[in-house]
């Protein structure tokens, strides 16, 4: 696992996932998960690594605008976890295949993050997985509009994110985590403050 990519890029993969794994063992209530309330909504979210043109980076989805909930915004592979699946990366892997057609096989999974709670009452679980290959991914068009990556050395500079008010369809004003536009794409919000997680995370 020590790929080291070409290019300029400050990161190794091997030190990633050695940071992410001994964060996720530390952390043992990260594995203990409540999957159906009748109070909230679970999901989990897949959060990818890739190497993409030299780099490692993170995958994204711009999510269809013919979609009920978060139309037209930037996320990670995910959904609603369902009373089949036996996990939460059982959640995040099902999800992956049926909106960008990733293969199981070609995920190894190294941990999770903290579970982040949206304000319309969804609990988010961020499972982190390594991308072994990018072949033959295809969007499900009815979901999703656009597959692309972003370099993490991008994300990490302090100088492309910032938290910024915003008002909501309750009217109520929050803060929230917002990224400059990347290739014509903007993150923001629940999929922003999780990539800031990450981040953090790595960077440590």
């Amino acid at each position: 696992m020590a790929i080291k990519p070409r290019g300029d890029c400050d990161f190794d993969l091997s030190e990633i996932v050695q940071k992410v794994s001994a964060y996720s063992g530390s952390h043992s209530k990260l594995r203990i998960v409540d999957y159906l309330s009748e109070s909230h909504i679970n999901s989990a979210v897949l959060i990818p690594i890739v190497i993409h043109k030299g780099q490692i980076g993170l995958l994204f989805t711009l999510r269809s605008n013919s979609l009920d909930r978060h139309s037209g915004q930037v996320s990670f592979p995910g959904g609603v976890i369902e009373k089949g699946d036996r996990s939460i990366i059982e959640t995040a892997l099902r999800e992956a295949k049926e909106e960008v057609g990733l293969l199981r096989k070609n995920v190894q999974i190294i941990g999770q993050l903290e579970t982040f709670n949206t304000s319309a009452g969804i609990v988010v679980f961020p499972v982190i997985g390594v991308i072994k290959s990018l072949d033959k991914l295809a969007r499900n068009e009815i979901e999703v509009d656009r597959i692309f990556c972003i370099p993490l050395k991008w994300l990490c500079d302090p100088a492309h994110s910032k938290i910024k008010d915003f008002s909501g369809s309750d009217g109520n004003i929050r803060k929230v985590w917002f990224f400059d536009v990347y290739d014509g794409e903007l993150l923001w919000g629940i999929t922003a403050k999780i990539t800031k997680d990450f981040i953090d995370l790595i960077k440590k």
